[in-house]
């Protein structure tokens, strides 16, 4: 086709008449148009490009700033644990057994004297004292890897081939330059310091192992009353048996501690009843009780638990306090089984803090083997909230206690968080209906729908279910009617001092 006829198209075969030269300067018009706006695009999006790639630029230079500040102490600027847990790694990392390579740790500590300035002086001049003892260890020791890793601990590793002499005359003389007075605004003060100093290989490889013995060299100065240590294997035997010794003194403390708390703590017991109803004569089939605790403060008078239980699981003391009713409640089953009594089951609430205890496993056991207790006769009484955090792994200690003896009831089920996922594995008999939905069994129908879904849902997963809170006969007619038959509450009977429960299961004898 001649360039000069114009475009030419060819659908059905019809003619096309050639584009008027003022048609032509349209569209090449245009198309200059196109190019110069594509240019421009083109430019914005390379200026983009380019401000993008800045941004990345500074944030990387802004990171790598922040890293390197995160790993150098805030006052001395020296690096800081961070870098020397990183250094160590790489360094001994590439130490091999056939690698000749020695040197030495030596972790210096102020002492009290900087403790006191910090105390009664201003921030500004602890911070300048601490500074000013930096800048003399570097001073002293140049090139040679100094770490700042505590607020008054300063860590120095030596590589090479040194003599023991080499590295306590090198350590006497850091210590004598830390001595030297700090002089400023009226002040002169002195700051001296403790020092451990241990050497590889001989005495190790790897920045943990020179960690430790170095801190315990420094230990043993510093009860010693000396400047300096050298770390020898004594050093750890002594601390073990010092361990041994701290242990063997908390269980003299904790054996006299339980038998001061029977002067002040006591177990009540309140009685939980299997029954049966005939001609509107309610009889009892079995015996149960709860365990609860009561506190006979000196001053006070008689403490509900609800006024001292969360403070002593807040504080820790609930572990001691639940270990003495543990035991308590035991020697208690145990005088009842001697006499002939028939309780069938006693449950003692356990915390979650107690729960969570690695030493319940074996309390547990001891309290099953001294006392001769029958199989589940002896429960723990669990709320919800101690299944939440980590369930699988409650569930699975529940089930090694209860494959050891130990029965469980879930306490305020359908107030707490219990995942249904979770619910049925557990090794629980009993679920326990929260007395909140007991109390308006009468006026609620919301109440009443929930405790038959409650019902429904445990008798399908097969657990028996124990109804708490019940005060009257109305509530105890609907809760038989809907199959309940494990009663507890003011309508049978108080929570009752040991020896008013012992008559009330000598007068209720099955």
């Amino acid at each position: 086709m001649n360039a000069r006829q114009g475009f030419r198209g060819n659908t059905n075969g019809s003619k096309h008449h050639p584009l008027t030269q003022q048609q032509s300067y349209h569209i090449i018009q245009q198309l200059i148009n196109k190019v110069k706006k594509l240019k421009h695009e083109k430019s914005l999006l390379i200026r983009r490009i380019q401000d993008l790639l800045k941004i990345i630029h500074d944030h990387k230079m802004h990171s790598s700033r922040l890293k390197e500040r995160m790993r150098l102490h805030s006052i001395s600027g020296l690096p800081n644990h961070l870098q020397m847990e990183e250094d160590m790694a790489m360094f001994f990392s590439r130490i091999s057994p056939d690698t000749q390579l020695s040197g030495a740790f030596i972790l210096i500590r102020l002492d009290q004297n900087y403790d006191a300035i910090q105390r009664t002086l201003k921030s500004n001049m602890s911070e300048w004292v601490l500074y000013q003892i930096s800048q003399r260890i570097i001073a002293l020791l140049e090139s040679r890897r100094i770490y700042h890793i505590r607020d008054r601990e300063f860590l120095i590793v030596l590589k090479g081939s040194y003599e023991t002499q080499d590295i306590v005359r090198l350590t006497k003389y850091i210590q004598r330059e830390i001595s030297q007075p700090h002089i400023f605004s009226g002040y002169n003060v002195h700051v001296h310091s403790v020092a451990g100093i241990t050497t590889f290989p001989e005495q190790g490889i790897g920045k943990s192992n020179l960690l430790q013995n170095a801190d315990l060299a420094l230990e043993w100065a510093a009860t010693a009353g000396k400047s300096f240590a050298l770390y020898n294997d004594f050093m750890r035997e002594q601390v073990v048996e010092k361990i041994d010794l701290q242990n063997s003194i908390i269980k003299a403390l904790e054996q006299q501690s339980i038998a001061e708390l029977d002067k002040q703590f006591t177990a009540y017991f309140q009685p939980i009843v299997e029954i049966e109803i005939e001609y509107e004569t309610i009889q009892i089939k079995n015996h149960y009780a709860e365990a609860l605790i009561r506190w006979n403060h000196p001053r006070l008078g008689l403490v509900q638990p609800n006024q001292f239980i969360s403070l002593a699981e807040e504080t820790g003391l609930i572990i001691p306090l639940g270990k003495w009713m543990l035991f308590h409640v035991a020697q208690s089953v145990h005088t009842w089984n001697q006499e002939g009594l028939q309780c069938r089951g006693v449950s003692v609430n356990i915390s979650p803090r107690q729960f969570r205890n690695e030493d319940l496993h074996d309390i547990l056991k001891s309290i099953l083997h001294a006392y001769h207790i029958k199989p589940y006769q002896f429960h723990l009484e669990l709320t919800e909230g101690t299944l939440i955090d980590e369930p699988l792994k409650m569930i699975s200690f529940m089930t090694e206690l209860h494959e050891g003896g130990v029965g469980f009831s879930l306490d305020d089920f359908g107030t707490g968080y219990s995942s249904l996922s979770y619910v049925h594995k557990l090794p629980a008999g009993y679920l326990k209906i929260d007395k909140s939905f007991i109390f308006n069994l009468q006026k609620d129908e919301k109440s009443r729908a929930i405790v038959r879904a409650i019902i429904a849902l445990a008798h399908e997963l097969g657990f028996r279910i124990i109804a708490e809170g019940v005060e009257t006969r109305e509530q105890l007619n609907f809760l038989y009617d809907e199959g309940v038959r494990y009663i507890q509450g003011f309508y049978v009977s108080k929570p009752l001092p040991e020896r008013d429960y012992v008559n009330f299961l000598k007068n209720t004898c099955v």
